[in-house]
């Protein structure tokens, strides 16, 4: 889907310290943003900053003109209850006007309250394991813990997904390369 949304939006480009950087059309980079962020909840959690990122460009109003788009992809990726989470989060707690949510939501304080759940309990950027590290050492048992840790959150906003992970953990620890 966004390969194809990919193509038909040609990458538009900016220039950085004199280099030109191919940049996503806003729409599809909204889309991206909120897919990596539930991503990011699998791994090793969010932290408050990602959540305004996504709310900040929200209310900068970019993608406003594109609600069909952003609404169906959401939608085709399984992201609704993401997109509830955040826009009610938005509203609720950073005194969002509704208009500005460029996607179709409901409000949803069960939804929102178990993204921001997972976001305490996952530190400022994530990875917030008992027993930290800087380098991540076991970084795979490590993320299997957090998502077992936080399945009763995971799996309200996340249900097929979250046994898709689980599953795949499990054929991982028992199929390894060797």
């Amino acid at each position: 889907m966004l390969e194809t949304s990919i193509e038909e939006n040609s990458l538009s480009s900016m220039e950085i310290n004199g280099c030109s950087v191919p940049v996503l059309p806003p729409k599809l980079h909204f889309v991206y943003v909120i897919a990596h962020l539930a991503r990011h909840l699998f791994g090793c959690g969010i932290g408050l900053r990602q959540l305004l990122d996504v709310i900040v460009f929200m209310k900068k109003g970019s993608v406003k003109e594109d609600f069909v788009y952003v609404t169906d992809s959401l939608s085709a990726l399984k992201l609704d209850r993401i997109g509830d989470a955040i826009a009610t989060i938005a509203v609720r707690n950073f005194s969002m006007n509704e208009s500005v949510i460029p996607y179709s939501w409901r409000y949803n304080s069960q939804y929102a309250d178990y993204l921001l759940k997972l976001l305490l309990r996952s530190g400022n950027f994530g990875r917030s394991f008992p027993w930290g590290s800087k380098r991540m050492k076991g970084q795979s048992f490590q993320r299997t813990y957090f998502l077992i840790s936080n399945a009763a959150y995971l799996v309200r906003l996340f249900p097929s997904e979250f046994f898709a992970a689980i599953k795949s953990k499990v054929i991982h620890l028992f199929i390894r390369k060797r």
